[in-house]
């Protein structure tokens, strides 16, 4: 398959899962109100907040370059906002917060080979 035909399946699967994600968890509930007060606030606030979102996520994501460049790995910095992006949708929709840091290490055993035994080495192990 095609690069370009596996990208276009992606970007599909996901806008589906967001569709169906918003359908279940709104499918009960009266969105009059909140739609009423969005429309009340500033765009201005919403647009501040989308922007220290992405800050947040951008800052986690040089503390990832910083913890990877402790262990000897090297990963260019756009990666680990690509890893911080995954850990913070995972951690959205997942009980407790608890899918982020698993999905990180999982697309970082994607692209980086030696990321799990470097990893497990420094930071799993008890070195005591």
């Amino acid at each position: 398959m095609s690069s370009k035909k596996k990208n276009i399946l992606n970007i599909g699967f996901l806008v589906l899962l967001l569709v169906l994600t918003f359908w279940l968890v709104f499918r009960d509930q009266d969105l009059g109100p909140i739609v009423e007060i969005l429309g009340k606030v500033p765009i201005h606030f919403i647009f501040i907040g989308l922007v220290l979102v992405v800050c947040y996520v951008c800052g986690e994501s040089v503390i990832i370059k910083y913890l990877l460049h402790a262990v000897k790995i090297k990963a260019p910095l756009i990666n680990c906002i690509r890893y911080s992006f995954v850990g913070f949708f995972f951690s959205c929709i997942t009980p407790s917060a608890s899918g982020g840091q698993p999905m990180q290490i999982y697309y970082m055993k994607k692209e980086i080979k030696e990321v799990l035994p470097e990893w497990e080495r420094h930071c799993l192990t008890n070195n005591e």
